[in-house]
Order: C-alpha cells, then sequence, then structure tokens
C-alpha cells in the first residue's frame, strides 16, 4: 500500500493535470506515437492531477499511457471519481490514448467489482480515447502467486474461467454507449514465462496459455493484440554474467550484439513474434506492455545482481532510458512490436509496499513526498535547481 499523503488539490500545479518534471537533460524521441508512459499506483492514488504531459526530459508530448486497473479496493473511495475526471481531462488534452487494465484473479466479486470501474473509467475517457483493453495482467504466474490455489488455477484455464471473462468483457465494452461497432482492441497482457512451451506454455498445473491464445485468435481474429511484459532487468540469466555484461545486453534495444551475446529485450520480443507465426497470428498487433529499469535497486531483484552497485545505478537508469527514446522500433527479419510502453512515471510500492525506483520522476524529497517532487531524476547536474 502506499504512503499516506496529503489530499489532491495541495500538489497540484496546473489545470487538467498540466505537469511537467524539470530537468536540464533534454532527450530526443524515435517514433512517439509508438510508445506510451505506465501510469504508476503513486500518481494515480494520490496526484493523478501531476501525470506528466510530457515525456521526462523531452520536449514530447505524452500520446500514449497505459492504466492498470480503474482503481484499487484499499485505496481511499473519496478519491476514485476525482482521480477519474483527472485521467480523463490528461488524456483528453492530450488527445492521447489509453489502454485500461482490468484485473482477473480467483474472486469472481473482486473481479465483477473491478470491471464495474473499468466501464465507468471508460465512459469518460469515450472510445476514441481508448487504445485497448487489457484483461488480466501476467495471468500466466498466477500459479506463483501466494495463497493461490491449484483449484483457482484449474478453474481459471481448464475450468473456462478467463475465456468466460474474456467473453463477457468484451460483450460488456460494445454494449457501452459510444462504443457500439468500434471494435475496441482486446488483449491480455502475459509474462516471459507464457514462452516456457512451444509456441506458449500449455501446462495443466500452470497455465494453459497456448489453448486460451488459439481461443482467442480464432474468435477475435485481427481485434486480439498479443501483449506481454519484457523486463531485461529481471533477467534470471544475468546471475550467469558479469555486471559489465548483463548491463551490456539489458540496456539496449537495438537488434544487435553485444559482449555478452543479442541485445536482450529485442531478442525476447523477436521471440515472441516468431511464436505468434506458429500459431498463425503473426500479423496480430503486438504490444510489450511494460519494460523499464530501477534505481535505487529494486527489492525484489535477486542475488547476487541485487548487490551489483553499478547494475542499478543512476548512470544505467539513464542508458535504457535513452536507448528506450531512440529506439526505432524495428528487429531484423520480423516485424517490430506495434507498440511499447515504459515503466513508469514516479516511483511506487511493490508487491508487500516496499518502495522501487522505475520512476522517471525523483524521489529526492523522500517516498512520503513523491507527489511534491517536480523535478525529473535523471539530471546532469545533482546541483541543478527547477524553477
Amino acid at each position: 500500500m502506499a504512503p499516506r499523503m496529503a489530499p489532491l488539490a495541495f500538489f497540484a500545479i496546473g489545470a487538467n493535470g498540466a505537469f511537467q518534471c524539470a530537468s536540464d537533460v533534454t532527450l530526443p524521441v524515435t517514433l512517439p506515437a509508438q510508445k506510451g508512459l505506465a501510469l504508476d499506483d503513486t500518481t494515480f492514488h494520490w496526484c493523478p492531477d501531476q501525470m506528466p504531459t510530457m515525456w521526462p526530459n523531452t520536449n514530447q508530448p505524452v500520446t500514449s499511457f497505459r492504466i492498470f486497473k480503474a482503481w484499487q479496493s484499499d485505496w481511499t473511495e473519496t478519491d476514485k471519481h476525482l482521480a477519474w475526471q483527472h485521467v480523463a481531462d490528461y488524456t483528453k488534452s492530450l488527445n492521447a490514448k489509453a489502454l485500461v487494465g482490468t484485473q482477473i484473479s480467483c474472486s469472481e466479486a473482486s473481479d465483477d467489482a473491478d470491471w464495474a470501474d473499468v466501464l465507468a473509467l471508460l465512459k469518460m475517457l469515450g472510445p476514441e480515447h481508448v487504445m485497448g483493453v487489457s484483461i488480466g495482467n501476467e495471468i500466466d504466474l498466477l500459479w506463483q502467486n501466494a495463497g493461490v490455489t491449484a483449484d483457482c488455477v484449474q478453474n481459471m484455464w481448464q475450468g473456462g474461467y478467463l475465456q468466460k471473462k474474456f467473453v463477457q468483457r468484451i460483450q460488456s465494452i460494445d454494449a457501452l454507449d459510444g462504443f457500439q461497432g468500434v471494435q475496441i482492441p482486446v488483449t491480455t497482457i502475459l509474462s516471459e514465462y507464457s514462452l516456457a512451451g512451444t509456441p506458449f506454455v500449455n501446462d495443466p498445473a500452470k497455465a494453459m496459455v497456448n489453448t486460451f491464445l488459439t481461443q482467442m485468435t480464432a474468435a477475435y481474429k485481427s481485434r486480439f493484440v498479443f501483449s506481454f511484459n519484457n523486463y531485461p532487468y529481471f533477467d534470471s540469466s544475468n546471475k550467469y554474467l558479469t555486471s559489465a555484461n548483463a548491463l551490456a545486453r539489458d540496456t539496449c534495444f537495438k537488434d544487435e550484439n553485444t559482449t555478452a551475446g543479442p541485445c536482450l529485450f529485442p531478442d525476447v520480443t523477436k521471440n515472441f513474434r516468431k511464436r505468434m507465426q506458429l500459431l498463425n497470428s503473426g500479423d496480430n498487433k503486438l504490444w510489450v506492455a511494460e519494460t523499464g529499469w530501477s534505481s535505487p535497486v529494486a527489492t525484489t531483484l535477486p542475488e547476487p545482481v541485487k548487490s551489483w552497485p553499478e547494475f542499478s545505478s543512476a548512470s544505467a537508469f539513464r542508458t535504457t532510458y535513452e536507448n528506450f527514446l531512440s529506439w526505432d522500433m524495428t528487429l531484423n527479419g520480423i516485424k517490430g512490436p506495434d507498440h511499447v510502453f515504459y515503466f513508469t512515471m514516479r516511483d511506487a510500492p511493490a508487491f508487500g509496499g516496499s518502495m522501487e525506483g522505475f520512476g522517471l520522476i525523483g524521489d529526492e524529497l523522500g517516498d512520503q513526498k513523491l507527489c511534491a517532487e517536480t523535478k525529473c531524476k535523471i539530471q546532469n547536474s545533482k546541483a541543478y535547481v527547477s524553477v
């Protein structure tokens, strides 16, 4: 749960979320229309009036962003509709589009309550500002989650719960006023674990991804978008490399070789697109729904990588972001992804409540004042003062 902060209005900098973090570093952006920025829990819950209108450290307006959920059940209820209004105003003022997410879990009551919130947010956004709807996030990792039973996993995949909810959600979208006939793109966002099979994992005890994707592409054709999260930062094979070699292959986005082999992000993305071709869906859209780098070190990063100071350094963070912004979205010999989202606007709590440093907006004022921070995390000079 995020640290408690002061009311939203106290932190307002401009009308309709007209906020931009300050820095003495300005970076170029390649193909900004195909790159989006993820909305973190800190910003959404505590200061949605301070969603950055420009990509941090650039002069480029944000044109798309990812919303992981419409709200969280343990967040302050009274702030919900105000937050949605800020999100809607932000989206419309930028003429941007949002990828809106909804949960899929072991609790149907919780899922349906979440979906009711999503429908309300979709109405406020309007179909012209909805890039797509993601139904479930990393559901292929459900079997790993604490407290999840084998019965829940079995019901999710073999019992047809995920398929049933997917169809219901699409029917609800298509019935919304103004959304009829629009054919809003739909997806479920997978993790890299989905690649643990041919073409995708199909393990009855864990995740029947291949079966699900086959069914959804047969039913929804090109309306269904393939999506997955791609984090070289957390790659388990980093522990077999030196810190320098891991950084070389993990922070690059061009499809080229490094001292440790191919750049990891494009290599995994290319692998995913090839798996789509094996399902005869190689021409469907592919979204990388999450990528990013943490500085300071993420508490969830395993050893020994966690103890490598240079791996989660400010320099590695900047290199990753610069390379992301400058990437031309191409892959060698195969179609690149259609859209990529960077995680995230501000530092935010991870699982268990500990803070992680994926945010592009700095936290020099401390974890309790993240919404009061006006500086971008990337600076040339630590002595830089925003005005």
